[in-house]
């Protein structure tokens, strides 16, 4: 694969921990907590500043004005297994006109979070020991798309 980003997450206390892209962080716990992002809020997050980076792109590119624009994500938390059933984004823009809007959704749509979200990744998850910083197969998991393998 190429182009791939790294971002890690670390622990910093008994609930809270750090997410860092190498050049900034981001403070997270696991419960709510004042001046703090949970993780769950972290991923909308993400969808919304992706969404409204392409919806911003997209205006500069063809000169619409989207001053003040801004991107609402709401999760609805669905059960077994724990994840969002439903999520809902919200484009608030300015007055334009309506193929101007049609296009913005249509840009913002096509962000790399909302295009991940679409098309599902294979995810692997496995123990890498800070001892020897090797990895051990026989303690991973792997999903592929449309659920567990």
């Amino acid at each position: 694969m190429s182009d791939a980003i790294v971002v890690e997450a670390s622990r910093t206390g008994e609930s809270s921990l750090e997410v860092s892209n190498g050049r900034a962080s981001v403070t997270g716990a696991w419960d709510p907590e004042a001046g703090t992002w949970m993780p769950t809020e972290l991923f909308l997050g993400g969808l919304a500043s992706c969404m409204l980076a392409n919806a911003m792109h997209h205006a500069h590119v063809n000169g619409i004005d989207v001053g003040g624009m801004s991107v609402r994500v709401t999760g609805e938390t669905a059960r077994r297994p724990t994840r969002f059933g439903h999520i809902s984004v919200d484009l608030v823009v300015p007055d334009l006109a309506d193929t101007h809007a049609e296009a913005i959704v249509r840009a913002a749509s096509r962000c790399k979070v909302h295009n991940t979200l679409h098309d599902v990744p294979d995810i692997d998850v496995r123990i890498v020991r800070t001892s020897t910083g090797v990895d051990h197969p026989q303690l991973s998991t792997s999903t592929e798309k449309g659920g567990q393998r």
